[in-house]
Protein backbone atom coordinates (compact mmCIF):
# COMPACT_ATOMS: atom_id res chain seq x y z
CA UNK A 1 0.00 0.00 0.00
CA UNK A 2 1.01 3.09 -0.57
CA UNK A 3 1.13 5.33 2.32
CA UNK A 4 2.45 8.59 0.57
CA UNK A 5 -0.63 8.48 -1.80
CA UNK A 6 -4.38 9.48 -0.94
CA UNK A 7 -6.11 7.06 1.27
CA UNK A 8 -9.48 6.94 2.38
CA UNK A 9 -9.18 5.57 5.51
CA UNK A 10 -6.44 8.56 6.61
CA UNK A 11 -8.73 10.94 5.30
CA UNK A 12 -11.16 9.51 7.44
CA UNK A 13 -9.30 9.75 10.54
CA UNK A 14 -7.33 12.61 9.84
CA UNK A 15 -8.81 14.47 13.14
CA UNK A 16 -7.17 11.85 15.14
CA UNK A 17 -3.41 12.79 14.20
CA UNK A 18 -1.63 15.40 15.11
CA UNK A 19 0.93 16.57 17.46
CA UNK A 20 -0.65 17.86 20.80
CA UNK A 21 0.82 21.19 23.27
CA UNK A 22 2.90 18.82 25.06
CA UNK A 23 4.75 17.55 21.95
CA UNK A 24 2.81 14.39 22.08
CA UNK A 25 2.28 12.72 18.61
CA UNK A 26 -1.17 11.42 18.41
CA UNK A 27 -1.29 8.56 15.11
CA UNK A 28 -3.09 6.04 14.21
CA UNK A 29 -1.87 2.13 13.55
CA UNK A 30 -2.50 0.69 10.47
CA UNK A 31 -2.35 -3.10 10.05
CA UNK A 32 -3.63 -5.99 7.78
CA UNK A 33 -6.03 -8.70 8.66
CA UNK A 34 -4.75 -10.69 11.15
CA UNK A 35 -3.13 -13.98 10.50
CA UNK A 36 -1.82 -14.50 13.34
CA UNK A 37 -2.89 -11.33 15.47
CA UNK A 38 -0.27 -12.17 17.99
CA UNK A 39 2.42 -11.74 15.83
CA UNK A 40 1.41 -8.80 13.09
CA UNK A 41 3.35 -5.63 12.07
CA UNK A 42 2.27 -2.38 11.63
CA UNK A 43 2.63 1.09 10.40
CA UNK A 44 2.26 4.09 12.61
CA UNK A 45 1.11 6.99 11.05
CA UNK A 46 0.35 10.93 10.96
CA UNK A 47 -1.29 13.11 8.44
CA UNK A 48 -1.31 16.58 9.92
CA UNK A 49 -4.53 16.87 8.29
CA UNK A 50 -3.75 15.25 5.27
CA UNK A 51 -5.09 12.58 3.47
CA UNK A 52 -1.75 10.83 3.19
CA UNK A 53 1.00 9.93 5.74
CA UNK A 54 3.50 13.06 5.98
CA UNK A 55 5.10 10.82 8.65
CA UNK A 56 5.02 7.11 9.33
CA UNK A 57 6.71 4.34 11.48
CA UNK A 58 7.06 0.31 10.53
CA UNK A 59 6.03 -0.73 13.99
CA UNK A 60 7.33 -4.72 14.34
CA UNK A 61 4.56 -6.73 16.02
CA UNK A 62 2.18 -4.36 16.70
CA UNK A 63 0.00 -7.19 18.34
CA UNK A 64 -3.71 -6.72 19.76
CA UNK A 65 -3.12 -2.36 18.30
CA UNK A 66 -2.27 -2.27 22.14
CA UNK A 67 0.11 0.78 22.21
CA UNK A 68 2.50 1.79 25.19
CA UNK A 69 2.10 5.68 25.99
CA UNK A 70 5.97 5.96 27.53
CA UNK A 71 5.32 9.50 28.54
CA UNK A 72 2.81 8.53 30.48
CA UNK A 73 3.82 5.70 31.46
CA UNK A 74 0.42 3.54 30.94
CA UNK A 75 -1.36 1.72 27.87
CA UNK A 76 -4.24 2.66 25.82
CA UNK A 77 -5.78 0.82 22.97
CA UNK A 78 -5.24 2.00 19.48
CA UNK A 79 -7.37 0.33 17.53
CA UNK A 80 -10.12 2.24 15.31
CA UNK A 81 -12.60 0.98 12.58
CA UNK A 82 -11.83 1.44 8.86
Amino acid sequence: MDFAARQPFIKKHRDLMHIDENGVWHCILVRAEPSDPENMDGVLIESEGYDWARYSAAIGNAGDGTMYDNKRGGCRDANIEN
